[in-house]
C-alpha cells in the first residue's frame, strides 16, 4: 500500500497526484502488476467500499 498525501490544493510534495490523476480526495488506486484495476473516488457509488474492492479485484 502506498498513501500520498496531498495538502489543501491536492499537491503532493513528489507530484505524484499528476501521475495517477488524482484530483479529488479522497482516492483510491486498485493496481496490478503496475497497471491500475480499479479506482474509487471519494466514496463508492454502489455500497460499501469492501464489496466494491473486492469487486474491482474479481474481474481481474
Amino acid at each position: 500500500m502506498t498513501i500520498i498525501a496531498v495538502n489543501r490544493k491536492k499537491e503532493s510534495p513528489t507530484g505524484d497526484e499528476v501521475k495517477y490523476n488524482v484530483s479529488k480526495v479522497p482516492t483510491i488506486i486498485v493496481e496490478k502488476y503496475g497497471k491500475e484495476i480499479g479506482r474509487i473516488i471519494e466514496m463508492p457509488t454502489t455500497g460499501y467500499i469492501e464489496k466494491r474492492s473486492c469487486r474491482n479485484l474479481k474481474k481481474r
